[in-house]
């Protein structure tokens, strides 16, 4: 399995004390409400090169989703898992 990161469009609040909270998704022409955050806090996600992002664990649509926040660069982006194409013995 590879995986990649994949950048998107938050509209997001940035409060007074620091914190930083996505509030909707923008991909492509789309705009997607985030219902609710669940959780955020820092995490590395396998497989993709970022530095010290924040994890959020949203709900959008009624379906569990995670965007990652990279404060050095102050972008959005999510993680797609790609699988690896089968081998063909011979």
């Amino acid at each position: 399995m590879t995986y990649k990161k994949i950048p998107v469009g938050v509209e997001a609040q940035f409060l007074t004390d620091g914190s930083v909270f996505p509030r909707a998704l923008l991909l492509g022409d789309q705009r997607y409400q985030i219902d609710r955050v669940m959780h955020r806090g820092k995490h590395h996600p396998f497989g993709v090169s970022c530095i010290a992002p924040v994890k959020y664990i949203i709900i959008v649509s009624g379906q569990m989703k995670s965007v990652y926040f990279e404060p050095s660069t102050m972008q959005w982006f999510t993680v797609k898992e790609i699988p690896d194409e089968p081998r063909q013995n011979g």
